[in-house]
């Protein structure tokens, strides 16, 4: 069965920044809002804005003031805090190493991984009408509604099983069970497990961007766990705001919850919600 919808109240405020290449060095941002036109309406795309040839050193900055400019609308009042979604193809994010977006700087001086909570998207999954896309959504789905019964899953983690064979990885991303993958290193070292992972229908991918790559148990479970962590669905589906939380100093080192290095931390988070309005306009007349 699939997850019932969650209660809009209960969700972020969401931008959804579609991140594509101009030029070699260059990006354009198209960015949605989308939001509850009142207190338990579904959220609808409403706003709609394009930065063109943006450096990467700008990327915050234009998110930043994007996101300033949603919460001007009084529909972000009925959500319970706010999220950035970066959509971009899966080697544009691992090449531009993307996790570099939310450690940047907003117009006001801020993080943008400080002021609002940061997950990616992986482009390549989400065109509906591609049946290959499909069948992944419905996996994501599916392993989103085993963690809502079982309210626990597992976390294959690359940092203990470096040296596992590729058969048997790729058996475990197979476990429906198994709802997130971690990285010790950057995606372009690990693009093909990644892809792999992303395919099986895995819907949260962790990586570090750091030198010293951490074991995902260090931080994450409870219980210690080796090559698999056992997370609970609270941990999983709080990851975004609990990263949010460590980042703008809102929970202290000796609290429980703290993510150590949590700027580091990258979080490709594929949940059940619409991410891009159906046949996105990629024109100028909505600037």
């Amino acid at each position: 069965g699939v997850l019932p919808p969650a209660p809009p109240e209960s969700l972020p405020a969401r931008l959804v920044v579609r991140v594509s290449r101009n030029r070699a060095d260059r990006f354009d941002l198209e960015s949605w809002t989308v939001l509850s036109r009142g207190r338990g309406d579904v959220p609808d795309f409403r706003a709609h804005w394009l930065d063109r040839d943006v450096s990467p050193d700008e990327v915050s900055l234009r998110v930043g003031s994007r996101l300033d400019m949603m919460l001007e609308d009084t529909a972000a009042a009925h959500h319970r805090g706010t999220r950035v979604e970066l959509v971009a193809p899966l080697d544009l994010i691992a090449e531009a190493r993307a996790e570099r977006w939310q450690s940047g700087r907003t117009r006001g001086g801020r993080l943008l991984g400080a002021v609002t909570e940061v997950v990616y998207r992986a482009e390549d999954v989400l065109d509906r009408q591609r049946a290959e896309n499909r069948h992944v959504q419905e996996r994501f789905a599916g392993r989103w509604s085993l963690l809502a019964r079982e309210r626990q899953g597992r976390i294959l983690d690359l940092f203990h099983a470096a040296e596992w064979d590729e058969r048997l990885i790729a058996k475990r991303l197979d476990d429906g069970k198994v709802v997130g993958l971690s990285v010790p290193k950057g995606l372009d070292q690990t693009f093909l497990r990644v892809t792999w992972a992303m395919r099986s229908g895995v819907p949260v991918i962790i990586w570090h961007s750091g030198g010293g790559g951490r074991a995902v148990g260090d931080w994450l479970s409870r219980g210690r766990g080796e090559r698999e962590v056992l997370v609970s669905s609270d941990d999983i589906e709080n990851l975004p705001r609990a990263l949010l939380l460590s980042r703008s100093g809102r929970v202290s080192p000796s609290d429980y919850g703290y993510i150590e290095e949590s700027f580091e931390i990258a979080v490709m988070y594929h949940d059940t919600l619409p991410v891009l309005p159906q046949s996105p306009p990629m024109s100028t007349d909505s600037i």
